[in-house]
């Protein structure tokens, strides 16, 4: 029922719970960030998953947009790494801040 009375207010997004979790991938897309220097976008596709604290965002199979401000120099599409991975992000969408990444 709503109170006639009182004004709309838009419902508030919820931001997920920090968390981490310890992420196996291929790299599917990898560019650099024009606009943010030392930042780069990636696309993976996760082949392992283990959270290590809060909630569970992806599973095996997702292909994840992600971002690292770690030199990614050395790596391209179809690399497979391991990285500890952040969900930054609500329940509609968000991203993986992506750290300690190397190459398997």
């Amino acid at each position: 029922m709503t109170d006639k009375n009182k004004p709309y207010a838009p419902p508030r997004r919820t931001m997920a719970a920090p968390n981490s979790s310890q992420i196996s991938a291929t790299i599917v897309q990898i560019s650099a960030v024009a606009t943010v220097p030392g930042k780069w976008q990636l696309d993976i596709e996760i082949i392992a998953f283990k959270p290590m604290s809060g909630g569970t965002f992806a599973h095996i199979g997702d292909v994840v947009s992600c971002f690292t401000f770690e030199a990614m120099d050395q790596f391209g599409v179809g690399d497979t790494i391991a990285a500890q991975g952040e969900f930054i992000g609500g329940a509609q969408s968000g991203v993986y801040q992506l750290r300690s990444l190397v190459r398997l």
